[in-house]
């Protein structure tokens, strides 16, 4: 005859490696989640810095308020004449 544990035994046992096997899919998930959005981040921050390129090309070294669109001129150390 073969030994076996208790009903109620296999029945936790079982349901405790199920979820872990769901906990370790859920983290697995998450971490591809994430990985999409730090790849998602650095695309933006690129176009950002792009686009700040490219105002500063129009408008010179400037300050921009991104709450109204005003700017102000910004002074560099380069800019100052001895």
């Amino acid at each position: 005859m073969k030994k076996q544990i208790k009903t109620e035994e296999l029945t936790k046992l079982q349901n405790l490696a199920t979820v872990i096997k769901t906990t370790q899919e859920q983290v697995g998930n998450l971490e591809v989640q994430k990985h999409i959005l730090l790849h998602k981040y650095d695309i933006l921050n690129q176009e950002l810095n792009k686009f700040k390129t490219e105002l500063q090309d129009v408008y010179g070294d400037v300050s921009i308020n991104i709450q109204d669109g005003s700017f102000k001129k910004v002074k560099n150390e380069s800019n100052k004449k001895d």
